[in-house]
């Protein structure tokens, strides 16, 4: 009994008198083994693909512990100064907060994204010194997409509401 190690991986070879069967074995050992090799070149494209992603996470999040923690940034955080509500939504071209606070005026809370597709808005307190949303106030958050009506012309393009998300503040 032969052992032969490749990669991590141990194959047994039994030998045996007849020298077919050896040949087969091996016949099939290489096919089997030119299969595994094409599964490493795949594993190593993920891997660099990882390699990639995580460079970009350390380098935009400052790590995979800050970056988990992500969900913690969003929807509404109040500070002394202000108002920061963050919604991720990467396919909206664009964003706002209506509600009681601004009359559902669409125009007057406006998000802006970052590269992410992160849309975020900072609502500073009121001269008072009250928040600019007040306690039990409704609120939604609009976002918008383009789509063109004639494809052949970008003035036709219209806007369309296709989320409108219920926000509980307060």
């Amino acid at each position: 009994m032969k052992l032969i190690h490749f990669c991590s991986l141990t194959v047994t070879i039994l030998i045996f008198g007849n020298l077919t069967f050896k040949l087969h074995f091996l016949k099939v050992f290489v096919e089997q083994l030119s299969e595994l090799l094409d599964h490493v070149n795949f594993s190593n494209y993920s891997f660099g693909r990882y390699l990639r992603l995580r460079e970009d996470i350390d380098k935009h999040e400052g790590g995979l512990d800050p970056f988990s923690r992500g969900h913690e940034n969003f929807g509404f955080r109040q500070s002394v100064t202000r108002i920061t509500y963050r919604e991720w939504a990467p396919g909206a071209k664009s964003a706002a907060l209506i509600g009681d606070f601004n009359n559902w005026n669409p125009n007057a809370a406006v998000m802006t994204p970052n590269e992410f597709g992160v849309w975020e808005i900072f609502l500073p307190n009121n001269a008072d010194g009250s928040p600019p949303i007040p306690h039990g106030s409704r609120v939604k958050v609009c976002l918008c997409r383009w789509f063109a009506t004639n494809s052949s012309s970008r003035k036709n393009e219209q806007e369309e509401v296709y989320s409108i998300k219920i926000v509980d503040y307060g």
